[in-house]
């Protein structure tokens, strides 16, 4: 933890509408991290099992602790969000990369994403995840739920999706489980309020085995 004397500390205000959220974003002190501060905790990337990243943090900053990632052979989720095009290191040294259908189309702008496709993990929503494996596309199906907030739906995703594939989970299964955590976060009014806790994603991918 680095403290900062010279910003406030990062808020984000989110507005609820029936289908939707909007949320505004002001970084704060999330745009003092350096670089040079990954430097520094380089032994704790290496020692990882999954590096997960998202946009919130300075461009460089991902840069750097992707390419700390790639050395020590630790795989990178990198969540682009907010949406942004990635340099070419981060694009190729990524493990993963975990847009939403809005954010896909502004990660790759023009570029062909075709050389990218075994990284893709696209969520759509209450579609599912499409992933693709061995050349194949496939979707892996949402959870039918009562929605009652979907903010924070993409946050629990990636991070449930990170434990999964940390603790040794094929792509498939991994999304499942992510797809699960994230059907039981909408359920709930808030971001982290939402996120549910593993013995309920457990709990609910039983019930689901059951009832088919």
């Amino acid at each position: 933890m680095k403290p900062v004397t010279h910003g406030s500390t990062g808020i984000a205000s989110i507005t609820i509408s029936e289908r939707d959220n909007r949320i505004i974003v002001v970084p704060g002190a999330n745009h003092a991290l350096t670089p040079e501060d990954l430097d520094s905790c380089e032994s704790v990337i290496a020692e990882s099992d999954v590096c997960l990243l998202q946009l919130e943090i300075p461009l460089p900053v991902v840069e750097r602790a992707v390419s700390l990632a790639h050395r020590h052979g630790v795989r990178v989720i990198v969540n682009p969000a907010p949406a942004q095009p990635l340099p070419p290191s981060v694009l190729e040294q990524a493990s993963f990369l975990t847009p939403n259908e809005h954010e896909r189309t502004i990660l790759f702008d023009k570029m062909d994403e075709g050389a990218f496709a075994d990284k893709l993990i696209v969520t759509e929503g209450a579609k599912g995840v499409r992933i693709w494996q061995d050349g194949q596309e496939r979707l892996i199906p949402s959870f039918q739920v009562p929605v009652v907030d979907t903010t924070g739906a993409g946050d629990t995703f990636n991070g449930a999706l990170a434990v999964a594939l940390a603790e040794g989970k094929p792509l498939d299964e991994a999304c499942r489980f992510a797809n699960a955590a994230a059907a039981l976060s909408v359920t709930k009014l808030g971001a982290q309020a939402g996120m549910p806790r593993r013995q309920e994603v457990e709990s609910f991918l039983s019930r689901q085995k059951e009832s088919h």
